[in-house]
This record gives structure tokens, sequence and C-alpha cells, in this order.
């Protein structure tokens, strides 16, 4: 059996500009399919049923707008937090992301040198997408 996981990821009204934003700084070209495509003609002007971005290194990020009536920012803040953890070996390729993803955003810890060895960090993006990086540079043969 063939299986994956990929987070799909939930906004107020703004899944569009997310998904252009990852694809600047990750590569690919985010699509999307507006809600009025599928015959709600109540939803909000451009409002995404469904984004995804699937970028040149494999990475695979879903993405909706929310627009359930009485959806607000606090609802997105709710129980079942989750993070997005990123990891890899090319410490200069995910400097870059690092260095891209949370422009705009606020660091809650830096990317540098942890205590286990790796360059780690982490930062919630100008979305309010919290992210973790770690790069585990493979060993010199």
């Amino acid at each position: 059996m063939n299986a994956s996981i990929s987070p799909y990821l939930m906004f107020p009204g703004n899944a569009t500009a997310a998904l252009e934003f990852y694809a600047s700084v990750l590569g690919g070209t985010p699509e999307t399919t507006p809600y009025t495509q599928f015959g709600y003609e109540d939803a909000p002007e451009g409002a995404v049923m469904h984004g995804a971005l699937e970028t040149p290194a494999g990475l695979r990020i879903f993405a909706a707008d929310d627009i359930q009536s009485g959806a607000d920012a606090a609802a997105f803040s709710t129980p079942g937090r989750i993070s997005l953890a990123l990891f890899g070996d090319d410490v200069a390729q995910l400097q870059a992301w690092w260095d891209g993803l949370s422009a705009g955003g606020t660091v809650t810890m830096p990317f540098e040198q942890a205590p286990w060895g790796d360059t780690y960090g982490q930062f919630t993006d100008r979305f309010g997408i919290e992210w973790m990086i770690n790069a585990s540079p493979a060993p010199a043969p």
C-alpha cells in the first residue's frame, strides 16, 4: 500500500494569497478551485474550496477558505493547533526556505544550532501558520 499525509490548511479568506506566498518560497504553481465552481453561489468572491501546491522538492500543501457562517480569526487558534515540521539534510536550502517563509512572521526560536546538533528553529508565518524547520546534514562519507 502507498500512503501519504499532507497538511490541509484552513484560512479565513486568504488561502490564495497564502498558497502564492508558499509557492514564491518553496517553488511550484498553486492550483485553486473556487466554491462557485461547485454551485456555492453565496460564497464570497474568490473563496477557495480546494487549493493545492506541489513543490519541485515533493512537498505538498493543501488549503481552503473557511466560509462557514460566523467563522472568524479566533476560530483558527482553537484546540487542535498544529505546526508544520519541515525536515531535510540540505542546510542551505532549508536556510533559504526559513528566510522566505519567516519573512513578515514572528520568529519564536531562531534558526541556529540546537543542543542535538542539528540546525533548528520555529516561527509563525504571516498567515498564522506555525512552522518548525530542522536541518540535519547527512554525515560525510
